[in-house]
């Protein structure tokens, strides 16, 4: 081929470009809007996503903040559960602490309790032992006494006794004082039994754990002994009234029965 049919080639070829240029210009512009129609709701559908992937976001960070509250009210609960058994723990060990001070306080004071005690039951052994000494001294000394004046009295019984024969045998009316003597044994008799009487008391007083109590009421048994003993003795005393008084009225008639026969010589003198 030659240069002008080439030439021409060339500008038929460029024109046939130019339509498919245009017409590619417009096929794409109408691709264009089909796209951006086809694109609006996909850009609403994003947003839209985007929106729920916020929201999720935002529930998921609730439901985290609430995991970490919770997470941290279980630390913090576990936490005061600790510290509230710790306290717990301490207090009951000063509880045990306090208890086995007082159970030793307690015992401490039992000991000393008991030392005293014993000490003052060693004193009250000791004055017991002094107290028992001197009621026992006493004790015999009342026995004695009570015993020699009993013995004097049956001395004096058997003299006015004898005396109440003599009496009798001088033509002394007797009958009274010796209705009386027969009184007298019997009171003798009796006070030589509140004698014994008084003696096993004073021995039981000796005897006794709380000898000062024991002797108190010996005492009040010797009073009736001594009782006894005056009884006796005022049957004696009775018995020589009786005689005294029979000696006086024997007296007496004899003084009259002198002064009748005075009186009758006087007349016969005169």
């Amino acid at each position: 081929m030659n240069k002008k049919n080439i030439s021409i080639l060339i500008l038929i070829a460029f024109l046939f470009s130019g339509m498919n240029v245009s017409n590619i210009s417009a096929e794409e512009e109408i691709v264009a809007e089909d796209t951006s129609t086809t694109q609006a709701p996909t850009k609403a559908n994003i947003q839209k996503q985007k929106q729920e992937m916020n929201l999720g976001n935002n529930v998921s960070a609730e439901t985290q903040l609430k995991l970490k509250n919770n997470a941290e009210e279980t630390t913090l609960r576990e936490r005061i559960q600790t510290k509230l058994q710790i306290f717990q723990n301490k207090k009951e060990e000063s509880v045990e602490k306090i208890n086995e001070k007082k159970e030793q306080l307690q015992e401490r004071k039992e000991e000393k309790l008991q030392q005293i005690q014993e000490k003052r039951e060693l004193r009250k052994e000791k004055l017991d032992e002094k107290l028992k000494e001197r009621i026992t001294k006493i004790a015999n000394s009342i026995v004695s006494r009570f015993e020699k004046t009993l013995e004097k009295l049956v001395a004096v019984k058997n003299k006015v006794q004898t005396r109440i024969g003599e009496m009798e045998g001088k033509g002394f009316d007797m009958t009274e004082a010796k209705s009386l003597m027969e009184k007298v044994p019997v009171k003798i008799q009796e006070a030589q039994q509140k004698i014994e009487n008084m003696k096993n008391a004073f021995n039981s007083a000796s005897d006794s754990e709380n000898p000062g109590e024991a002797f108190t009421s010996a005492k009040e048994v010797a009073n009736i002994a001594k009782e006894g003993i005056k009884e006796a003795h005022k049957s004696i005393v009775d018995v020589i009234e009786s005689i005294k008084a029979s000696v006086r009225t024997r007296t007496q008639q004899e003084t009259q029965e002198t002064t009748t026969g005075d009186n009758s010589d006087t007349s016969t003198e005169n």
